[in-house]
């Protein structure tokens, strides 16, 4: 089992003023959403990888 926080999630959650981080992603044609989608993808190819497992599954808890 792998437990992560995602970009804007959890432990990587930005305290103050989040929106003016989002604005900027923005600004450069980012977006949270697409940053977060990809480091789903990325851990998700990694675990499979590291952990040679096979199929990945992913379960979000709590508000998300």
């Amino acid at each position: 089992m792998l437990a992560v926080d995602l970009f804007y999630f959890g432990e990587s959650k930005i305290e103050k003023r989040d929106f003016l981080y989002a604005l900027l992603m923005a600004s450069t044609g980012d977006r949270p959403l697409g940053i977060q989608a990809s480091q789903l993808v990325a851990l998700a190819k990694w675990s499979a990888t590291e952990f040679k497992s096979g199929p990945v599954s992913v379960v979000a808890v709590g508000r998300g």
